[in-house]
This record gives C-alpha cells, structure tokens and sequence, in this order.
C-alpha cells in the first residue's frame, strides 16, 4: 500500500507542475478511506467469505487457536484469501502464502452488540494479491458478525478510493473510483461479456448532495467503471491512471446505432461500457452508442384516460435484452411488454402421510414479448393494488378452493 501511495503523491506532484491541466481534462485524485461497509463505494465491492469444511483447515495457524479455530476462504486476485476466526480474534493471510502461523490478530477497532448479534471491525490491512506483480498490495477492511447459534459471517471491502471534485462541460461534481476486482489499480473497464466483479467502479455525486447513491435497478451514482459517460446530454471518454492518481476526462462523439423495444411506456435499465442508461419515453425508441450492453431492469408504464399511471414492475429476468449489441446505423428491434402472458405455478411443500393431503404454494408468473418477468401485482399513481384473486378446479370445472394471492 506504501508503494502506490508514493505513487501517487508523484503523480500528483507530476500533474501539479504540468500547465493548466485542468483546461485538458486531467483531475488528481486523492486516496480517501472508506469506513462503513454500507457506504455505496464499499458495498459495491463487498465480498463475503465462505467457511470451510474441516478437512479443508489450514494446516499452519497462529499458536494457540488450533482447538478454537474457524477457517474461512474468498476469491481474491487469481488465488485464495485466507482468513481465521478465533473467538472475537480475526487472522488475515496478508501475504498470501496460505501459512497464519506469522500472522498477528487484526486490530479491532469497533464492537456492536444489539440481542444475540455482535458486530466486529477490524482496522484496514494491506493484502498481497496472488497472481500480481511481487509485492503489490491493495488494502481491505474487514466486518464479522457473529449470532448466538450460528457461524460467523465475514466480508471484507476496500478500506479506500480515490476521490476528487472534476468538470464536465459546464457541470463540477464530486467523483471517485473503486478498486472493485482487488488488482491494485483503478482501471478495470466494464465488460458485459466478463464475470460481474472483475471491473472497477466509478461514483460520481450527479445531484450535489454530498453522497454516492446506487439506484435499485444498478442504475445510479455508483456505476461498473465505464470508457464513456453521459452527462447533461453530451458524452465523455473517461481514462483513469492505473494508480488511481487523476484522471483524464475528455469530450468525446461515438458512433450510434438504435434500440427499439416497440412498446410506449417501457422503462430499460442498462450498464455498459459506455456508461449505465435508464431509458424512458413514450415511443420505446432510443439512439445508443456503439457497443455491447446488459439489461437490469424493464418496467411497463401505461397513463389511462384519468391521467392514472399504471406500472407493472419487472423481476430482474430481462429475457432477451440480458445481453445485446448495439451497431453503427443499425436498429436493433427487441419488443418488450404486451402481449403479455400469464400462468401459474405449483409448488408441493409438503405431504402428509396419513391423510395423503399435500400443502402447495401457487404462484404467478407474467411475461412479455422478449420473455421479461413482470411481478402479478401492478401499481396505480404509485401504490400497489390488490393483488389478483385464483380459483383451483377441479377435473370437471368445480371450484374446489379460491382465495387471493399474498405478496411475498
């Protein structure tokens, strides 16, 4: 961590003495820490922990744990990252060599307790990344979260970003960037093709209130880290140093193509490398830049007569928009919504063997034309409805039971 710090006080110093590079572009950037794993900059990148089954426990430990120990392990880097539990005791494999028996505890620096719960925080801690370069290292924090009667959770999140206030266009904003893969840089480009954590992300603080808020649909101020961002309807190239110590932010033209879902009133959310879209609009028709695109997120809006909005809100199956490309010139036609089909499902829970009686849940499914789920129930001006009512028939079309679904 010492290293890429004097890095990027250099670089820093470097961009300091360059003329007037604010009028190029350039923004340094500071490494600024993260202390809460719910801030949007860390919970992005927040990873959990699995526990170990015995014949799994590492064989080298601290002295004195053997009996008490809990083995954890997460993907990090290209390798494993170990971590031990001891009681309210945490030990890191900071050097990666899957050996603790060198290993300090971590430093507690806060414990909660509320009922059966008590939460642990460690002090941030440099971690070599397997796989990388000798010796570099990025810096974690780690939370554990111990219940009466249950194993330890732990996760661990950046302990930093790097952060500072730059310019698009006329617009000056608050931005950071996230080490979210944990290769020690903060360049990692967004692909939709590659695994969902091996990129980094970028915040930026569009509406000024000093936060970084990440949107429901993944849709927000917290975005995978992106080549091209729009902002107040003109688009910039964004190019971050690999230390995380400025970046370059120029004005940029891409070549456009065109994505149609064919219904008025259709909500998409995407993420791209070419930045993250919340799509709107009565003809369900939009220009996009040239590239490869996911889907978060298709709600369904219909106004009615009385001025009422009607919405029917997806379920994250976006079907046929989960992963797309967009081409120079081109219209790519992805009809999304009506006509809308429904059916039930049945699930047997459980059955009594004396009776033969079974307990069985019904469920509701609602697609549209690209195969997207929709939730049953719909919203009007906002509120949800009440949800749809079911008759169960029997082979000769008697009612045998009816009643209401229930939102789970």
């Amino acid at each position: 961590m010492k290293k890429a710090l004097l890095g990027a006080v250099f670089s820093l110093s470097l961009f300091a003495m360059l003329p007037d590079v604010r009028a190029e572009g350039v923004f340094p950037l500071r490494y600024q820490q993260l202390t809460d794993r719910s801030q949007p900059c860390a919970a992005v990148a927040c990873r959990y922990f699995t526990l170990l089954p015995p014949p799994e426990q590492p064989q080298a430990l601290p002295a004195g744990i053997a009996g008490a120990a809990r083995p954890y392990s997460t993907q990090f880097g290209s390798g494993q990252l170990l971590l031990v539990l001891a009681g309210s005791k945490a030990y890191l494999d900071t050097d990666a060599d899957g050996d603790l028996s060198g290993e300090a505890p971590l430093v507690q620096v806060e414990m909660r307790s509320q009922g059966n719960v008590t939460v642990y925080q460690f002090a941030p801690v440099a971690v070599r990344i397997p796989g990388s370069q000798e010796g570099v290292r990025t810096a974690v924090s780690l939370e554990v979260t111990s219940m009466r009667g249950r194993e330890p959770d732990a996760a661990f999140y950046p302990a930093g970003c790097c952060g500072g206030m730059v310019q698009f266009g006329r617009s000056r904003c608050r931005l950071a960037v996230v080490d979210g893969d944990y290769d020690g840089r903060y360049d990692g480009v967004f692909s939709p093709s590659s695994d969902g954590a091996a990129h980094d992300w970028l915040a930026v603080d569009l509406n000024g209130d000093g936060r970084m808020d990440r949107g429901a649909d993944g849709v927000g101020e917290v975005i995978p880290l992106p080549k091209l961002i729009q902002m107040d309807g003109a688009y910039y190239g964004l190019e971050v140093q690999p230390d995380g110590s400025a970046i370059r932010i120029t004005k940029a033209e891409p070549k456009v193509g065109v994505l149609d879902v064919g219904t008025p009133g259709a909500e998409v959310a995407l993420l791209s490398d070419c930045g993250a879209y919340r799509l709107g609009g009565a003809e369900g028709k939009w220009l996009l830049p040239e590239g490869d695109y996911v889907s978060t997120a298709v709600n369904l809006n219909l106004t009615d007569r009385r001025a009422a909005k009607w919405t029917l809100r997806g379920t994250g199956n976006v079907g046929g928009l989960r992963h797309f490309r967009i081409r120079v010139g081109e219209t790519l036609v992805q009809k999304v919504g009506p006509p809308l089909t429904g059916k039930t499902t049945v699930t047997q829970l459980s059955r009594e063997p004396a009776t033969g009686q079974s307990i069985v849940m019904i469920g509701c499914e609602v697609t549209g034309q690209a195969g997207e789920a929709y939730l049953p129930g719909v919203e009007k001006d906002g509120q949800r409805q009440p949800p749809p009512r079911f008759r169960v028939l029997d082979q000769r079309g008697k009612v045998n039971a009816s009643g209401l679904f229930e939102y789970g």
